[in-house]
């Protein structure tokens, strides 16, 4: 943990589908992002984890995850 008390993140690997989950409502509510925002974040989260890190994400389930 940092001074902040947050967990400090140093591989992509170390963050799950509910860490992830967290962040993007996070950034919804306190952005109050549009909904086509919304699907660029989950969309660039889901490409970069499959090209970069070469993980599949089950992100189906977000209401704004591309098909």
């Amino acid at each position: 943990m940092d001074k902040s008390g947050e967990k400090k993140i140093n591989s992509p690997n170390e963050l799950g589908v509910t860490e992830i989950e967290k962040y993007v409502f996070w950034k919804i509510n306190k952005h109050a992002v549009s909904h086509s925002y919304q699907r660029m974040i989950v969309a660039s989260i889901d490409k970069f984890y499959r090209l970069v890190v070469g993980v599949e994400l089950n992100l189906k389930h977000f209401p704004t995850c591309p098909n």
